[in-house]
């Protein structure tokens, strides 16, 4: 009887060793004005990295990004994928061919409007450029001198649905990691 206890000790503690090399680590918080959260994570044994820099509107600040109700805006990167951009919205999106009307602005900046990828989930969409990157680095660099982001789409509840996200903050969390994001351009 105690041979099998050790036994199953044995494999326990073989199990948890090599647990400790398989880990990955994590980093994850708020950015200093609490607007941005970010969730990092590296593998310990390939060193591919996961990003995720997110910021909810305006009126759900402190809120879950997943909760009901609440829009947000997350920047990706997941390894071996470019960088990408995603909105969440809490009501579905009209859409045309799998195509939104996105209008946006930074700041009291003019006001922008291009079609954005809307997958059949109806609730997220993402830029839809032929280039997305050089897209994607432009609308970063405005957002990196910016204090805040104003979208509005068309839902099927509302036309000109609008969010305000507060984007002051990023350019701290996200400097470190341009490389990486593949974004050294920036």
């Amino acid at each position: 009887m105690i041979k099998k206890y050790l036994f199953v000790l044995l494999i326990i503690i073989i199990i948890m060793f090599l647990g400790a090399f398989t880990e990955a680590e994590v980093k994850q918080g708020y950015s200093e004005n609490g607007h941005w959260s970010y969730y990092i994570e590296i593998d310990d044994k390939t060193d591919e990295k996961e990003f995720y820099f997110t910021v909810v509107d305006d009126i759900n600040i402190g809120k879950d990004p997943n909760k009901a109700g609440v829009k947000s805006l997350t920047i990706v990167k997941q390894p071996d994928n470019v960088t990408d951009l995603m909105v969440m919205w809490s009501e579905d999106i009209k859409s045309n061919n799998m195509l939104c009307p996105v209008t946006w602005r930074f700041d009291l900046n003019e006001m922008n409007t291009y079609n954005w990828h809307l997958p059949l989930e109806n609730t997220f969409f993402y830029p839809a450029a032929f280039n997305e990157n050089v897209f994607l680095e432009d609308f970063l660099i405005e957002m990196l001198n910016s204090t805040q982001l104003t979208i509005k789409v068309n839902t099927y509840n509302k036309n000109n649905d609008m969010a305000v996200f507060i984007v002051k903050g990023l350019g701290k969390l996200i400097l470190p990691y341009l490389n990486d994001l593949g974004l050294e351009e920036l």
